[in-house]
């Protein structure tokens, strides 16, 4: 939180947050739901699945599933069947929504200075998915726009510098993932890792 509040005192106008990992504790229960989903595949192939969502937190989900179908089940799957496991993860991960925590130092930190800093996020995590969760919260309405799964991240950064014609120091990426400091290092923006315990 120090380095926020250097931040603060130097000004800086724009803040992204990824979500998950950063702004909610939301990746071992993901874990849970990767677990889930593989329950016909045995626990051997469960495990694995597990393990595999958490070491490579950050990367889109649908990559995940093509990674664990290949690696472990020596199968290529299509779109039609990712979109299938997609909406079965989004069903049962919705009946976790209420244990999931909220960062609550962040969430402050917003009230304290949406006044001058605009806050967005950008996330692999599906948009929808992000928003119930907020809005199950309360907090949607405090972020000025919500990046998902459906951009990439260096394009949605890319296209919050363009719209709010600001230069490149005065941006923060908060993230918890060598993919998100990868980004702010090609975009040449700040970055802070950050993981929430």
């Amino acid at each position: 939180m120090k380095k926020l509040k250097d931040y603060q005192r130097n000004k800086k106008k724009i803040i992204i947050f990824d979500f998950d990992g950063v702004l909610a504790e939301t990746i071992k229960i993901k874990g849970l739901v990767f677990y889930k989903i593989f329950e016909k595949e045995g626990r051997n192939i469960q495990n694995y699945a597990y393990s595999y969502h958490i070491k490579n937190a950050g990367i889109n989900r649908k990559i995940k599933f093509k990674e664990i179908y290949k690696i472990k089940l020596k199968k290529n799957i299509n779109n039609k069947e990712l979109s299938k496991l997609n909406v079965i993860f989004n069903k049962i991960y919705s009946k976790y929504y209420k244990r999931i925590k909220i960062n609550k130092d962040f969430i402050n930190f917003i009230y304290k200075n949406k006044k001058n800093i605009n806050f967005y996020i950008s996330s692999t995590a599906p948009k929808k998915e992000i928003i119930n969760i907020l809005k199950n919260n309360d907090y949607y309405n405090i972020f000025k726009k919500i990046y998902g799964s459906n951009i990439k991240k260096n394009i949605a950064i890319r296209n919050i510098i363009k719209h709010e014609e600001i230069a490149k120091k005065y941006i923060i990426f908060i993230g918890d993932t060598i993919h998100d400091y990868n980004v702010a290092k090609q975009l040449k923006i700040n970055f802070i890792s950050y993981k929430f315990n």
